[in-house]
């Protein structure tokens, strides 16, 4: 695990579910090419929720496309555990949590989820 900070910006080389609590309250995180890879999307879901501010926004990203990475889970499942959630799937998994689905693309070749924590949530940090 590594820690690095440049003019304001904060990176985390490590477990997304090990960053400690003082690396937030955080105004955006950037999941590319991961998030397919965490055994439980919720607690994912969760922990990013805790570290982002109010109004801050979460992207969940893959430029080779939902169906390119679910074709990786099906052949590498102990690597990949999980696909990449459709826009239904999506909603599911945040239903309980503050986040709102405020921008979703599902083409071929990109993959973009935008959620963003609500304005009116506080919440405790992790």
């Amino acid at each position: 695990m590594e820690c690095a900070c440049c003019a304001g910006v904060r990176t985390w080389h490590g477990d997304f579910l090990q960053v400690p609590a003082y690396m937030g309250p955080v105004n955006a995180i950037c999941m590319n090419a991961v998030f397919g890879n965490f055994v439980d999307l919720h607690e994912a879901l969760l922990k990013a929720a805790l570290m982002l501010q109010p109004g801050g926004h979460l992207v969940i990203s893959h430029a080779m496309g939902r169906a390119w990475h679910t074709q990786l889970h099906e052949q590498r499942p102990a690597m990949v555990p999980n696909e990449l959630p459709d826009k239904q799937q999506l909603q599911q998994l945040i239903f309980d949590l503050p986040f709102e689905l405020v921008q979703y693309t599902d083409d071929p070749d990109l993959y973009i989820a935008v959620l963003q924590v609500r304005v009116t949530h506080v919440g405790s940090r992790v």
